[in-house]
């Protein structure tokens, strides 16, 4: 499984301690659903029970065993989240010393199918060892090493590992068939309450285990896992499993006991067909309702944003309002060519500065254009975001330092609503690193870029080829509308921006699609009567005038409540989408057979 490309995670929230009665709670997306495990809903396995105030799986006496499982199974296959918190305490000493902190042996997080009364092997096994076809998070607490009778190659005494066995007994040695990763922890057997999240998601097919003393704040994953696939580890039953602890002691002993614990199952929400308000341009031969801005023209069927020019800008935008709200997924081709050496050279390929997908509701709305050089065309709109392609290294060696990481790396610059964004890399700034190098000898290079809202989840992709091999990045707990302010909460233009500075190059596009997630609009009409000569009916999100026997419907004119203008139809050819129309209260008037007629429909999403 590859390691991290980059990685910006946010918390979900916190975990409080047991309470009372089932909770449901929705967590900023639709598709994720928490519930707090209480204990009435759990299988207690062996010597573990019900405490007070925890779930304690052994105590600490020698060579004890228990698991508590959750009674239904937990969806996977989707992905998760588990949050528990948990701790170690009444250490004993006994068997060998293995260098680290008194006590034995630890406890694990376990998904399996073997069913709710499941019990491994004491010991260095911690009460998961054979179970069938499981994935574990093992919190080991003792050394057992390959000088005992079994080679458990255990690094430390303190430690995370991801074990897996597919349709047979799991083992707790670690090497490459039964091991993920491990990573080293300091996890005191003092009673300290520790605070872990696992996050599984499995449309960007990561693993996070996080593990902090904060729990208002995980930080970091101590454990990253990419292109995770969780059917090559674990046969789920239609997509379930059972979940739960186990734990185990030896010779040397400790309590291990889980303070509390909720399980967040994710569901995808498949956006199915793309919005009406989709648009593909394969080249730019025609680029009817494309809207120019700066320098952006068309120049030999591609939309050149920049010729080589110092300081040049360019921009283009969809000609209308997008929904963005349901998410998105959008590819674009570019090229590069005739790059220039400015006076402060970097370390990358000649050229400058880069291109950028924005997507933003300024009060410019198509007019918005911002800074040349290091703004790349968009630094300085205002309730944007820009993902930005940024092929210059503009840092301390520079006229202006935006803290770029290097001269060839993808970022998302995501500032606050209605606020300017800016270009200069802040510390909360997600950037790869790891894209193909881009060159400026005209060789076409290709983006995806697919956003889905309802998981808050952002991956891109920045490619050689337009089958898009390479791994994504991945950018967790990405909200669009925590940035940018939506027209109605469900519109924002879109476009591409690019600039040259001291160093230059010409930037193009060769193709460009936008794929919306469906959004449902809800028109009726106020005064529609079966007594007039037409009918006006609701066609997905389209608007039909339906005129008796087919009669032509000219001189059609849409206006909003303040008189301002939305269609004018010369002709008219008996739908009208009405994609980019805000709510509201809409006039409409139009002649059949010589005689005009008035009414209105209303927009209500």
């Amino acid at each position: 499984m590859r390691k991290l490309l980059l990685i910006a995670i946010f918390c979900l929230g916190t975990i409080s301690a047991f309470a009372k009665g089932k909770v449901v709670q929705k967590i900023s997306q639709d598709s994720i659903v928490c519930n707090l495990v209480e204990p009435e809903d759990c299988n207690y396995i062996n010597h573990a029970y019900r405490s007070d105030s925890t779930y304690l799986l052994t105590d600490n006496e020698t060579f004890r065993k228990g698991a508590v499982w959750k009674r239904e199974k937990v969806k996977i296959q989707s992905g998760f989240i588990t949050e528990f918190s948990f701790k170690i305490s009444k250490p004993y000493f006994g068997g060998k010393d293995d260098g680290g902190y008194t006590g034995a042996d630890g406890f694990a997080l376990v998904i399996q199918t073997e069913g709710d009364s499941a019990i491994g092997v004491p010991g260095g096994c911690m009460g998961y060892y054979l179970i069938e076809n499981a994935l574990v998070v093992e919190f080991d607490q003792y050394k057992n090493s390959g000088d005992d009778s079994v080679a458990w190659n255990d690094p430390n005494g303190n430690h995370v590992a991801v074990q897996w066995a597919k349709n047979q007994g799991v083992s707790g040695m670690h090497n490459a068939e039964n091991s993920v990763d491990i990573v080293e922890t300091d996890i005191h057997p003092d009673g300290t309450i520790y605070y872990c999240k696992v996050d599984f998601d499995s449309v960007g097919q990561y693993f996070y285990i996080y593990l902090s003393e904060n729990s208002a704040d995980y930080g970091k994953p101590i454990l990253e896992l990419h292109e995770f696939d969780v059917n090559k580890l674990i046969d789920l039953d239609r997509g379930y499993a059972y979940m739960g602890f186990t734990a185990a002691t030896g010779r040397a002993t400790e309590y291990h006991e889980i303070v509390s614990w909720r399980i967040c199952e994710k569901y995808i929400v498949d956006a199915g067909e793309c919005d009406s308000a989709y648009f593909k341009f394969s080249d730019f031969a025609n680029a009817d309702g494309i809207y120019f801005n700066g320098m952006a023209q068309v120049v030999e069927n591609k939309v050149e944003l920049t010729d080589p020019s110092d300081y040049a800008s360019g921009a283009v935008w969809r000609d209308r309002a997008i929904p963005v709200v349901n998410g998105f997924e959008t590819i674009f081709s570019i090229s590069l060519s005739k790059p220039t050496k400015g006076q402060y050279p970097d370390a990358s390929d000649v050229g400058a500065d880069g291109i950028a997908l924005v997507i933003q509701n300024s009060p410019n709305g198509l007019n918005a254009l911002g800074e040349s050089g290091g703004g790349l065309g968009y630094s300085g709109i205002s309730n944007a975001v820009a993902f930005e392609i940024d092929l210059f290294a503009n840092d301390q060696y520079q006229l202006e330092d935006k803290k770029d990481p290097n001269g060839n790396h993808f970022a998302v610059m995501a500032g606050e609503k209605n606020q300017k964004i800016s270009s200069t890399h802040a510390e909360n700034c997600l950037i790869s690193t790891d894209i193909p190098t881009i060159k400026s000898n005209g060789t076409p290079y290709y983006v995806k870029i697919k956003y889905v809202s309802q998981r808050q989840l952002l991956i891109a992709w920045v490619s050689e080829t337009p089958d898009f091999s390479e791994s994504p990045a991945i950018y967790a707990d990405f909200d669009l509308q925590d940035h940018v302010e939506l027209l109605d909460d469900v519109f924002a233009y879109v476009g591409l921006t690019a600039a040259t500075g001291d160093a230059t190059q010409n930037h193009d596009i060769l193709s460009w699609s936008f794929c919306p997630g469906y959004y449902s609009y809800r028109i009726s009409s106020a005064e529609n009567s079966f007594n007039k000569p037409y009918k006006i009916a609701e066609i997905g999100d389209m608007i039909s005038i339906n005129s008796p026997d087919n009669a032509e419907i000219l001189n059609l004119v849409i206006t909003d409540a303040a008189g301002n203008r939305y269609a004018k139809f010369t002709e008219y050819d008996n739908m009208i989408n009405l994609c980019s129309y805000p709510n509201g209260v809409y006039y409409i008037s139009f002649d059949i057979a010589g005689k005009t007629y008035f009414d209105k429909f209303l927009i209500c999403r």
